[in-house]
């Protein structure tokens, strides 16, 4: 979706589109989850797997990094 000048399109709205965003998931590991006090566990695990879903289905660019 890029505009006859050259420049990806925005929404109507001004909102975020697969051509003006990215989503990038760094370092997700379970060991980290037991610093985590004020939020459930479970629920962090499923807001994670649903935004890299979501990615998928919108089509936003996404980049999903693991580190050792």
């Amino acid at each position: 979706m890029i505009s006859s000048n050259g420049k990806p399109r925005l929404s109507e709205k001004g909102l975020l589109t697969p051509d003006n965003c990215v989503v990038a998931l760094i370092d997700h590991q379970p060991q980290m989850l037991f610093g985590v006090s004020n939020f459930d566990r479970q629920s962090i695990i499923n807001n994670t797997v649903a935004l890299a879903k979501a990615t998928q289905v919108f089509d936003v660019p996404g980049i999903y990094q693991e580190h050792s």
